[in-house]
């Protein structure tokens, strides 16, 4: 029974209706590192991360700055190579995807080259729901950001650790 009659009103059996069932992944990238998890309702989960060394153009090459401009964009190629293959490794399971939407993060302009990039994964790139550019994160950051993202496109609101509604 719903009903009781106590002291307090309890809201416990509402807190469930507003739960998603829906799993959700999310992948931050930026020059440093990349970030993969999921989000189901308000249960997030981080999948995998590694960290990159990736060169920068701030550099004075001399002679070389041809030479080292070219191992530059192959870095940053490799990296995001790497970034969509692990993205199928992760999301991907029997041939389809295991995530009802995918929501691609960063600070850099990795995000929009891996989701336009012909080697990102074309099941991935169907259930992609959202590109969204965020300043660089710390790895909490980077979580919280993941769960606000996926909150704003499911139009339900996100729920805290004790079971309430937030803002």
């Amino acid at each position: 029974s719903l009903y009781q009659c106590d002291s307090r009103l309890h809201t416990e059996p509402l807190a469930e209706l507003l739960q998603s069932d829906e799993m959700f992944g999310f992948i931050v990238m930026d020059g440093n590192g990349t970030l993969y998890g999921t989000l189901t309702g308000s249960t997030r989960q981080v999948l995998h991360e590694f960290t990159v060394d990736l060169p920068n153009k701030h550099r004075r090459w001399g002679q070389s700055a041809f030479r080292c401009g070219r191992l530059r964009k192959e870095k940053r190629r490799n990296y995001v190579r790497k970034v969509a293959e692990k993205a199928v490794q992760l999301f991907i399971v029997n041939n389809k995807p295991i995530v009802s939407g995918l929501i691609l993060a960063g600070s850099a302009e990795f995000k929009y080259k891996l989701s336009q990039s012909n080697m990102f994964d074309k099941r991935l790139q169907a259930i992609a729901i959202k590109v969204v550019d965020v300043s660089q994160l710390r790895y909490e950051e980077r979580i919280q950001s993941s769960h606000c993202a996926c909150g704003r496109h499911t139009g339900r609101r996100p729920i805290d650790s004790r079971g309430k509604l937030r803002s």
